[in-house]
């Protein structure tokens, strides 16, 4: 039986002298067959490392839940109507003060974006212009409901606007020309 172990750790106390310890393990049978430790000097004139220790928080990218709808239906005359449904929970997002250090937060309670809701429709038609050929208009609609998905939060605590939401993708019709062939 193969097993790798790895430790890491890393000093973030108060009176940090800049230096790191990294030991890392072999690949062995059941024991390490040896173990090397690397010093690193880090240059830095914060205070504090920007990672925190023993920090618990969701990742960025950490959707529980989801819903997606979309498909394409066929209308006469070569039309063709394609929606898509997105519902989703907001992604998490951790706070941080104002050397940018995570601040944690209570257990359980995990900050979030809003909840992300976008309604899109494209409606497209092939024109055949020849027998390999074929032009495609289409008109596409992203966020018909022109609900407000915000892309960036304020998630620094001093920050005067923090926890205040921004960015959004507005409503948009774009049209399309495509040559098929």
């Amino acid at each position: 039986m193969w097993t790798f172990q790895w430790a890491s750790t890393l000093s973030a106390q108060p009176g940090f002298d800049g230096t790191a310890t990294l030991e890392l393990g072999q690949f062995g049978n059941e024991e390490p067959l040896s173990t090397n430790t690397m010093s690193i000097t880090i240059e830095t004139e914060q205070p504090f490392p920007i990672v925190n220790q023993n920090l618990v928080a969701s990742l960025p990218s950490e959707i529980p839940n989801r819903f997606l709808l979309w498909g394409m239906y066929s209308l006469p005359k070569k039309f063709r109507l394609t929606p898509r449904i997105e519902y989703r929970s907001g992604f998490p997002y951790q706070p941080t003060n104002l050397l940018q250090q995570y601040i944690t937060s209570i257990p359980g309670a995990q900050t979030r974006f809003p909840r992300y809701f976008s309604f899109d429709v494209r409606a497209s038609k092939d024109i055949q212009v020849t027998p390999k050929h074929a032009i495609r208009l289409s008109t596409s609609v992203i966020n018909l409901t022109n609900h407000f998905n915000a892309l960036e939060i304020h998630s620094n605590a001093a920050d005067p606007q923090y926890g205040r939401f921004f960015g959004n993708n507005n409503r948009k019709v774009l049209f399309d020309f495509d040559f098929l062939f």
